[in-house]
């Protein structure tokens, strides 16, 4: 008995890994639990505001002042017996300097340590110094306000000032309107060069290169500007990429050259030597003093509601309030700090060949609970470097500090010139700015519950050798840069070696290897493992990257197994997410069997033909899912994104023996242009293995239908180059473009660089897609250009982004009640069950009635249910209806935005048109049959609950004295159930018993059980 309950263990594992796409969305490890209750605490400390750290003692009544103080007391006490506890009271708790977890403030498998707020207690961690009240005073005397009152305070610091935190609010730097050719030139500027042999940070010499910019009169700056060190430049328009905002800092300002004929302008110097980095930069991404400039944080330019400046020469902060804000008792905060919270182990690099003892230096087993991090500064990227002017008499050495990144949340923090393409580097000259919590070295590290914002970059960053990680039912807001961040653009293979991970090409005859080589590797062979085991579920990500607007609300790089669930994201300057990295530039072409001839080859119909950078294919990017998130509101400022990019191959091609590999496909079964329906071959969808998945999404780019132009490219997904082995399932993306009728800009499935291999299907569209032409990709999904869905397209939106118990954190200005009980337009039949939320209270009312109805009463046009109910049936009658809700507390009735087409047809069978049902002996597809039809399916009678078990191309029609319904489906069983054993019951029945005789736990029944019940309709789990 015992070996045959092992055969059959062995069978399933190798069933599940040969299932098709619509049966594989969740064969995903489950997320950790986000619940800290654990086993009773073996020791509770207590930390308050008005605690001492020297007379205090930790318990509730004598508390310690500070976090700090409490860690170390941590470290002192055994991890054995339960869980220890760090309650925080409410309050506001500055840091003086980064808390630092390393591998001694670590917990056990027996005892986590949790970091929590004390019961309704939502304190501050903060990177800032919070300014006293009641110090401004008016600021008399600018003429640049317009008439808006100022106020004055003063402020010590010896650094610019980037940002300003004012009553949990972002305050603006100053910024000029933007300025055009006839008011700058850099005719007559100074020019620099250096050499690499003095200066770490240049691969390459550097030779005449722009030092300088010069502006007329009219712009508003003089000589007598102030501070001109703190000013920036941003170049807009012109040639500047259109997903790029690169800037400039300035060191000194002065009278205009002659030789510009600029007379009464002035000529402000680069900061040098980040100057060089911000002008090197390839694809039009450098700053380019040629193309239209806006200046920001001049004082001349101190004119708006949100406004501040720092005067650093005379240590004066100025403001000028937001329309009823009274300054003098706002909580005004200074950042100090550029990470609030450092949990750093000692990285090994043995993810897939664990080495013994190595966990003991990573930081392990903490939770951080209810707590709210922010206030974060960021200085922008320091260098020191020597180098010549064209106006000068010799060498000098100055200190700069800058930015410039291609694209997403990096910085380039060394120099070589753009005709060397980047990817030659392997990224080792990028790195990325700092969080506000960062995450290294360690494992089952949890952030619930809390909130990140008001930061000077990036919010969270999991960066290098993470496992077990996650980010959960976290309020992210105003992350001047990405909200959340995963792994490094320096991951694309792990532990790098000589020769395979590095270039072969020469420039000037000096190998790029030479100076780009796995020396300059931020994580060394042995201390680089990817992120594995990400679970970022629930988070709400709200007004990110306004700083920094080429960075994404969340990216991830190399991962492997990844699980984005359950998120909002709302409004952000780019791309909501960001999957992946490298392009196509390390997918191996050129290093096959085929060489570079793509005929027949995995390659075959892609359009980009230059080799990659190395033989080594990069295999750290796998695995990953990115499903049920709710995505909105995003390219606000720049474009050539989708609410869900991705870059690089995500996956691999199946392991059937004899299926084909990537040497031998050419010649064992032929890749065409055209999606494989062979089920032997290793490029079937179906046998697909570690491919990423991002399905029930619901992708709403622009939900104002703000009308754009063909300049502007938003999509919903934008899979962009290398992307290959993804599979898009069940998600519904609205894209209409207003300047195509009929068009949307759904997928970017155009043959751009070296994609391939991906599928859209099962979906809902609002139009014919814009974007096509790659090879062997399938796309077959529902469209209504009206945006009216049948029920199982309402309940994708309906149950995409946060589940119930986190929607408070979500305004509802941006989701109101009723959209939370009617989620998008749907058409259903008469009396069908409609899903909601059923997040009201129990004595509050929906209704779904008539446009305009004032006066309820239940009849075959009006129906009720109370408010804490998670469905509603549709009236009796065809005809289009609203969702109302009757307050029980009194206030106004509110009405939905969205419509519900009751269709007397709608409810005539359980199938659609188009569709296809998966099958088996004991799991057959029932159709259920209106009696107000008589039915014949493919011309033979048919009666209600006629089975269907095999596979099949079927035609129901429906007749009666008004028109006839026809309606084409199609049956399928899948390889697994074709392979189990007659008389033992089908995938479902087995992975469906809560604790099944094969042994799998009831955990992992669940989680498939979830999503299952969205893949293999109309079956009930």
């Amino acid at each position: 008995m015992r070996k045959r309950s092992l055969v059959w263990i062995m069978t399933l594992v190798m069933l599940f890994s040969m299932l098709p796409f619509s049966e594989s969305v969740v064969l995903a490890d489950s997320p950790p639990s986000t619940t800290t209750t654990g086993s009773t605490p073996s020791a509770t400390i207590y930390v308050a505001t008005n605690g001492n750290d020297t007379t205090g003692d930790g318990t509730q009544a004598k508390p310690y002042k500070t976090l700090a103080k409490a860690k170390t007391v941590v470290r002192t006490l055994p991890k054995t017996g339960g869980d220890i506890v760090v309650q925080i009271a409410d309050g506001y708790y500055s840091l003086d300097e980064t808390l630092v977890f390393d591998k001694d403030d670590s917990g056990s498998a027996s005892s986590t340590i949790r970091y929590e707020a004390a019961p309704g207690a939502k304190p501050v961690i903060s990177a800032g110094e919070m300014l006293e009240k009641g110090v401004w005073t008016e600021a008399v005397g600018l003429t640049q306000t317009g008439g808006l009152k100022a106020y004055k305070t003063t402020l010590n610091r010896s650094d610019k000032l980037r940002a300003l935190y004012v009553n949990d609010k972002g305050a603006t730097m100053t910024k000029s309107s933007e300025i055009a050719s006839a008011n700058r030139t850099v005719t007559g500027t100074p020019t620099a060069s250096f050499t690499a042999a003095n200066n770490p940070w240049a691969w390459q010499n550097g030779t005449n290169i722009r030092a300088g910019i010069v502006f007329d009169a009219s712009v508003g700056l003089t000589t007598a500007t102030k501070n001109p060190q703190n000013i920036e430049a941003e170049s807009t328009g012109g040639s500047t990429a259109r997903w790029a905002r690169p800037f400039i800092t300035f060191a000194s300002i002065e009278q205009a050259p002659a030789a510009s004929n600029k007379p009464g302008g002035v000529m402000l110097r680069f900061q040098m030597p980040y100057g060089f980095i911000s002008q090197s930069l390839g694809n039009n991404t450098q700053y380019n003093p040629g193309n239209n400039q806006v200046i920001r944080n001049a004082f001349e330019f101190f004119n708006k509601r949100g406004n501040f400046y720092f005067d650093q020469a005379e240590s004066t902060l100025y403001y000028i309030p937001l329309a009823g804000e009274d300054i003098n008792t706002a909580d005004v905060v200074i950042p100090k700090l550029e990470t609030v919270l450092d949990i750093r182990g000692i990285p090994v690099g043995d993810r897939l060949n664990p080495v013994a003892g190595s966990d003991d230096g990573r930081v392990k087993n903490i939770t951080f609970n209810g707590l709210k991090f922010a206030h974060t500064d960021y200085k922008l990227t320091e260098l020191t470097g020597t180098y010549t002017l064209s106006d000068g008499s010799g060498p000098v050495t100055t200190s700069s500090r800058g930015y410039a990144s291609v694209q997403g949340s990096i910085v380039n923090k060394v120099y070589f010139p753009s005709s060397i393409n980047w990817h030659e580097t392997f990224y080792r000259g990028y790195d990325i700015p700092p969080a506000a919590v960062m995450i290294n070295a360690a494992r089952n590290i949890k952030v619930l519950n809390g909130e990140i914002g008001l930061t000077g970059f990036n919010g969270i960053h999991v960066e290098n050798d993470a496992k077990d990680i996650e980010i959960s039912g976290n309020y992210i807001v105003d992350t001047l840069a990405s909200g959340i961040v995963i792994g490094h653009p320096q991951h694309i293979y792990e532990n790098d070696v000589a020769i395979t991970h590095e270039s072969s090409v020469s420039v000037s005859g000096t190998p790029i290897r030479n100076w780009a080589g796995v020396n300059k590797e931020k994580f060394m062979a042995g201390t680089e493992a990817v992120p594995e085991n990400i679970y970022i579920t629930n988070n709400f990500l709200y007004r990110t990257c306004y700083g920094f607007p080429g960075a994404n609300a969340l990216a991830s790089f190399y991962t492997t197994n990844m699980q984005v669930l359950h998120n909002y994201i709302y409004d952000t300057t780019y791309g909501a997410m960001s999957i992946g990295w490298g392009w196509d530039e390390y997918d191996g072409f050129g290093f096959t069997a085929q060489g570079t001839n793509k005929t027949c080859g995995p390659y075959n119909g892609t359009s980009e033909t230059s080799i990659a950078r190395s033989p080594a294919i990069s295999t750290t990017s796998r695995n990953n899912k990115i499903n049920f998130n709710r995505i909105e509101q995003i390219c606000t400022v720049v474009n050539d994104s989708g609410a869900i990019y991705s870059l690089g191959r995500q996956g691999d091609p199946g392991n059937l023996p004899g299926g084909g590999t990537w040497d031998t496909i050419s010649t064992v079964y032929p890749l065409t242009n055209d999606p494989v329906t062979n089920k032997n071959s290793n490029w079937n969808s179906d046998n697909w293995t570690n491919f990423t998945e991002m399905n029930y999404n619901f992708l709403n780019p622009n939900p104002t239908d703000k009308p754009t132009d063909s300049n502007n490219w938003m999509n919903g997904f934008h899979p962009d180059e290398g992307s290959t082995f993804i599979k898009m399932i069940g998600n519904v993306v609205q894209a209409k473009l207003s300047y195509a009728v009929g068009q949307s800009r759904l997928i970017e499935f155009n043959n751009w660089k070296r994609k391939s291999d991906m599928i859209m299907v099962q979906g809902y569209v609002d139009g014919d897609n814009n974007q096509n032409g790659a090879p062997r990709t399938t796309y077959d999904n529902y469209k209504s250009t009206s945006r009216i869905w049948p029920l199982k397209g309402n309940e994708i939106v309906l149950n995409s982004g946060l589940t119930n118990e986190y929607t408070k954190m979500i305004p509802r200005s941006l989701i109101a009640d009723t959209e939370f009980e009617l989620a998008s337009n749907v058409i259903m039949g008469k009396g069908e069950k409609l899903n909601r939320r059923g997040l009201l209270k129990a004595q509050d009312t929906v209704w779904l009635a008539p446009a305009n109805t004032t006066v309820f009463n239940e009849g075959n046009t009006m129906t009720k249910a109370a408010g804490d109910v998670k469905s509603i049936n549709a009236p009796s009658a065809a005809g289009e209806y609203k969702l109302y809700i009757q307050y029980g507390d009194g206030r106004e009735t509110a009405t939905s935005k969205y419509t519900v087409y009751v269709d007397a047809s709608g409810s005539a069978t359980n199938v659609e048109n188009g569709k296809s049902y998966e099958v088996s002996a004991v799991r057959p597809l029932k159709l259920t049959l209106s009696n107000d039809y008589t039915f014949t399916l493919n011309g033979k009678p048919v009666a209600n609950g006629y089975e269907i078990s095999t596979e099949g191309s079927w035609t129901l029609v429906g007749s009666t004295s008004t028109p006839a319904i026809t309606l084409n489906f199609t049956t399928t069983v899948s390889v697994a159930n074709r392979l189990l054993p007659a008389g033992k019951s089908d995938l479902r029945t087995i992975w469906t018993t809560p604790q099944n005789r094969y042994g799998f736990p009831h955990r992992a029944t669940e989680i498939l059980l979830k999503a299952t019940k969205k893949q293999w309709p109309p079956a009930t789990w």
